[in-house]
């Protein structure tokens, strides 16, 4: 009895040392298979969407992990809450953000839980277009005898940066631009030699483009004359050709015209159309509209009026052709 309550303690002894070996030997397996170290950060962190897209897009390169593997990524915009992206390395930020700059956030999390460093990427997003110039010189109605001349506008900014385009026609709609220069970097522009006008009635504007591409609205186009030789014949705008009146000093009126060194204008009221019995001869007039004083009062009878312009180097328009004017006091 005593060799076999002896044996059978033994293989207890046994039994109970095997087991606790292989405890121990699952414990020593499961501490060494437990993944604790996290993946590492997402490289190449880029944009692939243009800074007026205010619903941008991501992409990156995988992020490595040499224990469970990655399981999903998480994105976060502004220092906002992290969201759940799934296994892959594009995101599409559904949710449009405001012009300005911001913070994009990705990183890894492996199958085991662990969530590895951040990559970030700081862009700019800019959804508006650039603010509209205004224009400076020349004035509107400005005269010039120089067939390249100069333009300036006011400055504008943008944080992507502004170029300009300039347009010159000699249609007020800019339907057909004869001078269309784009990209300039200056707020102003001297025409080359290229691109010299012909004498003419000219308009001008200026838009601001920023580095996206976005245009700003057209200014208002100013107007503007060219002239190289004569001042041109004005023409009349009142009285008209056969006016009957019972004013005996009545006002007469016609355009402007341009001529760089300066212009007056000439009027002449005669008896008879070819202006040989003149009534009234007034030169060296600086406004181009003239009222009768009493002095000057017109007896009843038809009348012949005319106009003409001279410049300060003595360089004269044709005459307009005489309109009547008849006068018949009560």
């Amino acid at each position: 009895m005593t060799l076999e309550w002896r044996g059978n303690r033994a293989l207890r002894g046994a039994g109970l040392v095997l087991f606790y070996g292989a405890l121990i030997l699952i414990a020593v397996w499961l501490g060494c298979s437990r993944d604790t170290t996290p993946p590492g950060a997402p490289d190449g962190l880029t944009i692939t969407t243009d800074s007026n897209d205010d619903t941008p897009s991501f992409t990156w390169v995988a992020a490595a992990d040499e224990g469970s593997g990655v399981a999903h990524y998480l994105v976060r915009m502004d220092e906002g809450s992290w969201s759940k992206l799934g296994d892959m390395t594009t995101c599409d930020w559904g949710s449009p953000l405001s012009d300005g700059t911001h913070r994009f956030e990705v990183r890894a999390a492996d199958k085991q839980g662990n969530e590895g460093v951040s990559a970030s990427l700081t862009f700019f997003v800019d959804t508006a277009p650039p603010a509209k110039t205004y224009l400076m010189s020349p004035a509107s109605g400005y005269c010039t005898g120089d067939t390249t001349p100069s333009f300036e506008w006011a400055p504008a900014s943008d944080a992507s940066g502004v170029t300009y385009q300039l347009q010159i026609d000699d249609n007020d709609d800019f339907s057909s631009p004869s001078v269309n220069v784009h990209g300039l970097v200056n707020a102003s522009y001297t025409l080359s030699q290229y691109l010299a006008l012909v004498d003419g009635d000219y308009y001008w504007r200026v838009c601001t483009v920023d580095g996206l591409g976005q245009e700003s609205e057209w200014t208002n186009g100013r107007s503007f004359t060219l002239n190289t030789g004569l001042p041109p014949m004005p023409w009349r705008v009142s009285p008209t050709n056969g006016t009957e009146t019972d004013d005996s000093k009545p006002s007469f009126d016609w355009s402007d015209v341009c001529a760089p060194s300066g212009v007056s204008y000439w009027l002449q009221i005669a008896y008879d159309q070819d202006f040989s019995s003149l009534v009234l001869d007034a030169s060296s007039l600086n406004i181009s509209e003239y009222t009768l004083t009493d002095a000057q009062a017109l007896a009843d009878g038809k009348y012949y009026w005319r106009v003409c312009a001279v410049d300060t180097l003595g360089g004269q328009s044709d005459w307009t052709s005489g309109w009547s004017i008849t006068i018949n006091t009560p």
